[in-house]
């Protein structure tokens, strides 16, 4: 199968919508398929002045063939608090090559950006089936535009059906975005296909060096890894780490990525009298992040706005238990109790739910060998191949579509 992603994020960007193209890329490519990548171009400058640059790209250990490869033109978003992201502008020249490259089937990976609308307008010009994956909860990103609160909501909807409904099929990464795009009023067959865990990066990981990190010895772990933003409700890690103070000094928190509003939350961290007591690594190479993810002790999970939360099924193959807020896509692998706790949003309760396991390693032993277990049950083998059903199934209906015409 000749698959082509057209993508607004990509390499050197280091995101949740990142790994799962390369997760799913690198899979499919196993499984004999030829992959393409219309993605974001990046000049040198833009290299040089970006922050990701300095973390080793997420493709670098088995990178796409460069004649598969199609950048498009792109630059940085003006606003204050969209700069990691990419305004992607494609041309009419980009359009060359893809009558003769005999397309089987085009996922579109964002939601009505640049990249997804001429996905579309690829599909209907060449006779391609579009499907997209809804990665985004963009209706808790609102707070990053100008637009009043309520107009921008309504916005999302309106843009989320409309794109959506133009796709053959819909691919959500866990079954509570079923029920969330379904109230938009999308109406297109949707199939849950969450981002797999390839193991092979297991083998890779570093261990865990306390003294680079600021980690004094004995201190316990607790480990968060997400964009530094507000919708990642990092806050709630600092009340949560208040009340445990209160009562233990052993525990130190590692917040794992960067973002936007990074230093308005270390300032908030700061003026709670905790900073002693967290560490904030920024972006790190995958390798790193798997070596302190396999060094902790618990990995806390805040975040109310994910759509599948890849990071939890991360830490789960590292044998880390996870206790993580009862919302959205992150219900489908812990809903059972089995490597993890979902508790309800109240930092008392997850502060009970954590104590509850650093003080029973019996208990956390348990946890650590059912959370390999269920990591298992999402390897990116199976999920490659749920992807390929998918493919198969727009392929089949887009054909049956136009014979009725």
């Amino acid at each position: 199968m000749n698959i082509a992603i057209f993508t607004e994020t990509y390499t050197p960007q280091i995101n949740g919508v990142v790994v799962s193209i390369e997760t799913f890329r690198k899979e499919l490519e196993r499984m004999g398929h030829t992959v393409f990548i219309l993605a974001p171009g990046f000049n040198k400058r833009t290299l040089a002045d970006s922050k990701e640059q300095t973390v080793p790209s997420m493709a670098a250990s088995n990178p796409i063939a460069p004649e598969r490869l199609h950048r498009v033109f792109s630059v940085r978003y003006p606003f204050k608090y969209m700069k990691e992201q990419r305004f992607c502008v494609p041309f009419p020249w980009d359009l060359a090559g893809f009558g003769k490259r005999k397309i089987d089937i085009i996922h579109a990976q964002v939601t009505s950006s640049n990249t997804g609308n001429f996905a579309i307008l690829v599909g209907r010009l060449f006779g391609f089936p579009v499907v997209h994956t809804y990665h985004t909860l963009f209706i808790e990103y609102v707070h990053y535009t100008p637009l009043p609160r309520a107009w921008a909501r309504l916005g999302v909807k309106f843009l989320s059906r409309s794109f959506c409904n133009a796709c053959e099929r819909i691919i959500v990464p866990s079954s509570r975005i079923v029920s969330e795009l379904e109230s938009y009023g999308v109406r297109r067959p949707m199939d849950i296909v969450p981002t797999g865990m390839d193991f092979s990066l297991m083998r890779e990981a570093v261990p865990l060096d306390r003294k680079r990190y600021g980690i004094p010895e004995g201190r316990r772990i607790l480990c968060f890894i997400g964009r530094t933003g507000r919708e990642k409700n990092i806050p709630f890690l600092y009340e949560m780490m208040s009340i445990l103070l209160k009562k233990r000094q052993d525990i130190h928190l590692v917040i794992i990525g960067d973002g936007p509003e990074r230093e308005e939350i270390q300032r908030d961290g700061e003026g709670r009298g905790i900073s002693n007591f967290y560490t904030f690594t920024g972006y790190l190479p995958r390798r790193e992040l798997l070596g302190i993810l396999a060094g902790s002790d618990i990995f806390t999970f805040c975040s109310k706005t994910e759509t599948q939360g890849i990071v939890i099924l991360e830490a789960m193959a590292a044998g880390t238990p996870v206790v993580a807020i009862d919302a959205m896509g992150v219900r489908d692998p812990l809903a059972d109790g089995r490597g993890g706790m979902l508790v309800p949003d109240d930092p008392e309760m997850f502060a009970r739910a954590v104590e509850g396991i650093l003080d029973d390693p019996d208990y956390a032993k348990q946890l650590s060998a059912e959370a390999r277990g269920k990591a298992h049950q999402y390897s990116s083998e199976k999920t490659a191949a749920a992807l390929v059903e998918t493919y198969s199934r727009a392929i089949a209906d887009y054909s049956e579509r136009r014979a009725r015409r």
